[in-house]
């Protein structure tokens, strides 16, 4: 589950309080709810709720389309098959959506 891994990013280098967004709406309605699921998504939803008590943090749904750039980035993370922080730079092929998200008087 990569806000998981994003989530213990956040936490391990002092980002917090932040904001998750994900375009799962399932995993936005797991972690509200006060009771995890019985199966093995359970295990990850319980623990990644455990990472959110310790440190504030929330996690709201928003639509891919509103977000491209972090799909984008997701998205690009599946295909290198493995998991890449960007903290100065941008990849070629996610600027553009970098880019259209920022507002034009930047």
């Amino acid at each position: 589950m990569v806000v998981g891994v994003k989530c213990l990013f956040a936490h391990d280098t002092g980002l917090w309080p932040c904001s998750f967004e994900t375009d799962a709406l399932s995993v936005v309605n797991m972690l509200k709810v006060v009771a995890s699921p019985y199966a093995e998504v359970g295990v990850i939803i319980h623990d990644f709720k455990l990472l959110l008590n310790s440190c504030p943090g929330d996690v709201a749904y928003v639509p891919r389309k509103a977000n491209m750039a972090a799909y984008s980035l997701a998205k690009l993370d599946l295909i290198n098959g493995c998991d890449s922080f960007w903290m100065e730079e941008c990849p070629p092929s996610v600027a553009p959506f970098v880019t259209g998200d920022c507002p034009s008087s930047l």
